[in-house]
């Protein structure tokens, strides 16, 4: 009877661990079916296999498609409008504009569906980006304009904004959400980035700079008497330079940050984040503020 009670003892004992490696087996084979599941879907699901990035790593697999367009006549302001995707503007010695663009997207129906808009009002020249709601193609725009050419408008919510070789004289207003904004040379400006940085060279009377998250690092250069500059960010540096002949009275103020100045200064106030005075005989306005981030003033 011993011997028969001890054997029903190890059978149960042996039923528990047979029990238990099924158990973890199932278990085991569930989870490599719940991930492989998961990187099919990342493969091959539109929603996955599409990669909101603007980066070429990303790109160069998609379908694209390229093409370009010439406009002749007298369009002394050029407005541009996209959702997703890089504009670059370059100055050039034609007489007529040149837009180059480059659509591209998970599928080729996403292409299709990109269509852009070109057309003139008066000497207006305006460009937008046109496609359904919820279409995940981005379009990059390089757009040539000449030196006739006194405002520029451009507006992206998904990607950076970029000019080079600007004529002189030209205003300027760029916007966008989230990417870098980049001038390198502006009469007026405004430029405001929710999420990335600012760059410009400002020559003028009235400048307006603002960014969410971001630094702004801007040369100020031969700006008129009455100029008036505002500057400011939540979270990031501000450094600014301008030349010997700077003038204006300025009001520079930092939550979190160190505030530095390399122009003599006639002190109004000092305290802890903030520092007023005047430069020079103080013919503009200089006001930068910034919540996490040091302010620089330095000369060219």
């Amino acid at each position: 009877m011993k011997k028969t009670k001890n054997r029903g003892q190890r059978a149960h004992i042996i039923g528990i661990v047979f029990g238990l490696a099924t158990l973890i087996i199932i278990i085991v084979s569930l989870f490599l079916i719940v991930r492989q599941s998961i990187q099919f879907s990342h493969r091959t699901h539109p929603i996955f296999r599409w990669r909101f990035d603007l980066g070429d790593k990303y790109s160069e697999s998609l379908p694209e498609s390229e093409g370009e367009r010439t406009v002749h006549g007298y369009y002394r302001n050029i407005s541009i409008s996209n959702v997703a995707g890089k504009i670059r503007i370059d100055g050039w010695d034609e007489d007529y504009y040149l837009i180059k663009f480059r659509k591209m997207g998970p599928t080729p129906r996403s292409i299709r569906e990109l269509e852009l808009t070109i057309e003139t009002r008066g000497e207006n020249l305006i460009i937008k980006r046109n496609a359904p709601t919820g279409n995940q193609g981005i379009v990059s725009f390089e757009i040539f304009i000449p030196e006739r050419v006194g405002h520029i408008k451009a507006e992206s919510v998904s990607g950076s904004i970029e000019l080079f070789g600007i004529h002189p004289g030209v205003c300027q207003e760029l916007r966008t959400v989230s990417g870098r904004i980049f001038t390198d040379l502006s009469s007026d400006l405004t430029v405001e980035s929710t999420s990335g940085s600012i760059t410009f060279l400002f020559q003028g009377r009235m400048l307006t700079a603002q960014t969410v998250s971001g630094s702004i690092g801007g040369t100020i250069s031969n700006i008129e008497p009455g100029a008036s500059m505002e500057l400011g960010s939540v979270s990031g540096s501000i450094k600014i330079r301008a030349d010997e002949r700077f003038s204006a009275e300025v009001s520079l103020r930092s939550v979190s940050g160190r505030i530095s100045c390399d122009f003599p200064m006639t002190v109004q106030r000092e305290e802890r984040g903030r520092l007023e005075g005047k430069i020079g005989e103080g013919l503009g306005s200089l006001k930068v503020k910034t919540t996490s981030g040091a302010i620089q003033i330095g000369k060219n």
